[in-house]
């Protein structure tokens, strides 16, 4: 059975290797809060538009869904 951080990472290569022809990623995702910052983009923080967005990031930071 797949966990979900595995599915939400096998979606998130996908979108990136579909939408930029990214092959190679390095992500790591946090369970809990890291405490590093505002880089952290939320899933479910989305916009009007259905775009997911970083915490604190402005509209040209926006990482479309498909």
């Amino acid at each position: 059975m797949i966990s979900q951080g595995e599915a939400i990472m096998e979606e998130i290569k996908g979108i990136l290797h579909d939408l930029f022809g990214i092959e190679h990623t390095t992500i790591q995702l946090e369970h809990e809060s890291c405490g590093q910052g505002s880089e952290a983009l939320r899933l479910g923080d989305e916009g009007e538009d259905g775009a997911m967005q970083r915490e604190g990031a402005g509209p040209e930071d926006m990482v479309r869904k498909s």
